[in-house]
């Protein structure tokens, strides 16, 4: 979660988010699901799709084990969602990595995550 903020906020508080123009937004959300997906050495690198809305009543969702990861547009206007959304999307492709290539040590050493929470 504080790289996500890092991420989408670059230090400042979090009332500036609503100050940024979509652009900015959509990139800060690239930079921050592809800096989580390397931190957790996912399988990809995520292509990361904005649309304007996602059937159903899916917010997000993460496809092809982490090819891609497709965010609603409304998200764009609630950071707390977003940060948390973010999170929960990149957790479903390290899933996809840890299950396709094997369970590694350092899962457990440094995100504290069991071969049984995967």
């Amino acid at each position: 979660g504080l790289m996500v903020n890092y991420c989408l906020l670059c230090g400042d508080d979090k009332g500036a988010w609503q100050r940024l123009s979509d652009e900015e937004k959509n990139y800060r959300l690239t930079v921050a699901t592809k800096t989580v997906g390397r931190l957790l050495e996912t399988q990809y690198d995520p292509e990361v799709v904005v649309v304007e809305k996602i059937e159903g009543k899916a917010i997000a969702y993460c496809s092809g084990g982490g090819k891609q990861v497709v965010y609603s547009k409304k998200l764009l206007g609630d950071f707390d969602q977003l940060r948390k959304t973010i999170c929960h999307e990149m957790y479903h492709s390290f899933q996809h990595t840890a299950t396709t290539l094997g369970w590694t040590p350092w899962y457990f050493t440094e995100l504290c995550v069991c071969s049984c929470n995967i």
